[in-house]
């Protein structure tokens, strides 16, 4: 795992405990990344709004969603990407927001595994560097190092209960 960005386990219970903190210290909203059809940007005042939050529904960490996540009251925008076959869609990412950091949320596949998560800063970015900052300080504070990963203290639990990460 590069330095430059933090894997994590967590369940439920770890986002709900971490997010809390973070939302305590700083107004935060939560943007949905990726590459869509719609010109609409798709934001989450705190994190109780995001769907399926804390639960993977593909089983796959590469399927679980990302989100930015930004000061609340930053100007959200999108960028057009034409299409080979014709068309556009829309991004929505650090490129053309790039005062935020990736949050991607860990999840529970039934009670079998967790799908690992990731804190992502747009290196070089005051703005991001900043939010990294808090996230390591206020997220993290109770989660152990386990090889390359942080895993939250719930989830140390469900991994000396037998749950593989």
């Amino acid at each position: 795992m590069s330095r430059s960005q933090i894997g994590f386990f967590a369940t439920e219970r770890d986002l709900e405990s971490g997010l809390t903190r973070v939302e305590a210290e700083c107004d935060v909203q939560y943007v949905l990344t990726g590459l869509f059809q719609e010109s609409q940007v798709q934001s989450f005042a705190t994190f109780r709004e995001i769907p399926d939050f804390g639960t993977s529904q593909e089983g796959s960490g590469v399927r679980m969603p990302q989100y930015m996540v930004h000061r609340v009251g930053t100007n959200i925008v999108n960028r057009e990407v034409p299409q080979r076959r014709g068309g556009t869609m829309f991004a929505v990412d650090l490129v053309a927001n790039p005062d935020g950091l990736i949050l991607q949320l860990a999840g529970a596949v039934g009670f079998d595994y967790l799908i690992p998560g990731r804190i992502a800063p747009n290196r070089g970015n005051p703005a991001s560097e900043t939010m990294y900052a808090l996230f390591r300080r206020c997220f993290l504070v109770d989660f152990k190092a386990v090889r390359s990963y942080r895993v939250g203290p719930d989830a140390m639990v469900a991994l000396d209960s037998g749950v593989a990460l």
